[in-house]
């Protein structure tokens, strides 16, 4: 955005200093990664990590009793840890597949070169890039 504000050529095309078209679809991209990354610190990171803080907490619960109320309680904390385990795997395969739609449809948008229909800010690199990460993210890691 700073280049093409200062001296323009940014997006893959001839274009003036300024903030004209191509400086704004370059503050258009910005956002929009900013949005996403936003998205998945909200609706992952923030979740997994207070899953997470609860698991540590219950595993601090283990000791004391009779050898058959440790067994008894380790065997129940197992299935607990399974059971959020499973759902942690669930919301991330979920991000994921929703992510990379998002990061395919910003790829797509900055893919277009200039003097096609649809062109708003050419950059090759970032789309090869989003596309990457959008075929690392639509693979289920957890099943």
């Amino acid at each position: 955005m700073t280049r093409e504000e200062t001296s323009g050529g940014s997006c893959g095309g001839p274009s003036g200093a300024g903030r004209g078209p191509l400086y704004n679809a370059r503050r258009s991209v910005r956002d929009s990664v900013a949005s996403l990354r936003d998205s998945i610190e909200n609706a992952w990171v923030k979740p997994v990590k207070v899953d997470l803080e609860k698991l540590q907490k219950s595993a601090a619960c283990l000791g004391g009793g009779t050898v058959e109320q440790r067994q008894q309680r380790f065997e129940a904390m197992a299935s607990g840890i399974r059971g959020n385990a499973r759902s942690i795997a669930a919301r991330s395969n979920e991000l994921g597949e929703s992510t990379a739609a998002e990061m395919r449809a910003l790829a797509a948008a900055v893919s277009i070169p200039p003097g096609q229909t649809g062109f708003s800010c050419y950059d090759p690199t970032l789309a090869q890039r989003l596309t990457q990460a959008a075929n690392q993210a639509d693979q289920a890691e957890f099943a």
